[in-house]
């Protein structure tokens, strides 16, 4: 079941090909595809081996015909990045790490980047240096995201400045950010404002909540629009957000390697 979990999203196979493939054993194993090589031109199978049947299964190729593919390819970098935002307590840790961790992806918080940029990020929650915070951001996430295949980067759309007003973040840092898709994690204003409450223990109104709700998800879809990028908007609370998160990525995995 946990195999399953982790490869459904993008390995083409559904429930009832993998239920009935391993039948009622308790150990499965799963290869991950590691780097591919992609050919820069056609090359035949008369080419390669002399002769244009093809193998009833699979055949090895020798030393010499594995030098001849190789020096007839480049390695094409494969990698997937997903950016999560939503307001601060809506719940975008719990989600990261139920769901898109469980799938393998490799998981980091706007915030620790920065702060690993030496930039500093105040308790409660307002951003004095937003510029150059994004600036810091940009760098350790490019980093981060060139080492993993599944790469998952959770942050906001919109930040509460200094002075207490709520500023969407620019559209350039998203396209620096380099993204395949975005998602949008919504929650009701009580809930946000307990969590924040009994996590950091910040009063917020419901009246500021929901003016950051209203900036996040309208800077969300702007951003979406603009770049051109899928966003998946969803409710922490709703029961099937496994299930939207994996048809989601599906779709937005096909789309693009099948276009590349």
């Amino acid at each position: 079941d946990q195999l399953l979990k982790k490869t459904c999203f993008a390995a083409g196979i559904d429930r009832r090909f993998f239920s009935g493939y391993f039948g009622k054993l308790s150990r499965a194993n799963a290869i991950q595809i590691g780097t591919i090589h992609k050919l820069k031109n056609p090359l035949s199978l008369e080419e390669l081996r002399g002769n244009k049947t093809p193998p009833q299964s699979y055949l090895y190729l020798s030393d010499e015909e594995a030098q001849k593919v190789k020096a007839n390819t480049v390695v094409e970098k494969r990698n997937f990045s997903i950016f999560v935002g939503g307001v601060h307590g809506v719940g975008k840790t719990t989600f990261l790490n139920k769901t898109l961790g469980y799938c393998g992806f490799t998981c980091f918080s706007a915030s620790d980047l920065i702060k690993r940029h030496k930039l500093e990020i105040r308790k409660d929650k307002v951003v004095s240096d937003i510029t150059g915070n994004q600036s810091g951001l940009i760098i350790e996430s490019i980093k981060e995201s060139s080492k993993h295949r599944l790469y998952a980067l959770d942050g906001h759309f919109t930040l509460l400045s200094k002075g207490g007003e709520v500023q969407p973040i620019s559209r350039e840092v998203f396209s620096e950010l380099k993204l395949d898709c975005l998602m949008l994690i919504l929650a009701s204003c009580e809930e946000i404002q307990s969590r924040i409450s009994s996590r950091d223990g910040i009063k917020w109104s419901k009246s500021l909540i929901r003016s950051f709700i209203r900036a996040e998800e309208c800077q969300a879809e702007a951003i979406a629009k603009n770049l051109q990028i899928p966003l998946l908007k969803i409710e922490n609370s709703d029961p099937y957000v496994w299930k939207k998160t994996k048809q989601f990525l599906q779709k937005v995995l096909l789309d693009k390697f099948t276009c590349s």
